[in-house]
């Protein structure tokens, strides 16, 4: 799905980059990643595992930062723009009483009842560091609040 207003990601070319692309197109990473997720809970247990994946978030952060942002929308803008470039799906912001509501789809891999824990605690470090790179206040944190619509991780960042 691509947000209303943006563009496509360009046309893979060359088979390296065509071989790329159907990694993320035919669900080559979600036996990868169900694996992975479920091997981090088994061997650290379930409140080391969401720390570990929020780390990993912190790092995806760090590996696709954002630039100056003054306004909710450049925010979007920017963040959808690293996404897209890592085919890491795409992201709506929108102001709510409690804060910051933050709808995240099109993962590179499909959101299951195994996956959806270890997702969501790495998409909580991505978007908690990017706010606090934006001006967040650090006790501010992105926390997961429910499953979103199909496919989609719903995120709140309040308190």
């Amino acid at each position: 799905m691509i947000l209303p207003g943006r563009a496509a990601a360009p046309a893979a070319e060359g088979p390296e980059a065509r071989y790329r692309d159907a990694l993320f197109t035919e669900g080559a990473l979600d036996p990868f990643f169900a694996a992975l997720a479920d091997e981090v809970l088994v061997l650290a247990g379930t409140e080391d595992a969401v720390a570990f994946m929020r780390q990993v978030g912190r790092r995806l952060a760090s590996v696709m930062p954002l630039g100056p942002c003054d306004t909710l929308e450049a925010l979007e803008t920017a963040a959808n723009q690293a996404l897209r470039g890592r085919r890491w799906g795409w992201v709506r912001l929108a102001e709510v009483e409690a804060g910051i509501r933050i709808s995240h789809g099109a993962l590179p891999v499909v959101v299951t009842i195994r996956t959806q824990s270890a997702l969501a605690a790495l998409l909580e470090g991505l978007y908690s560091t990017w706010m606090h790179r934006a001006g967040g206040a650090d006790h501010l944190q992105a926390r997961h609040i429910a499953p979103g619509e199909a496919g989609t991780i719903d995120l709140l960042y309040g308190r």
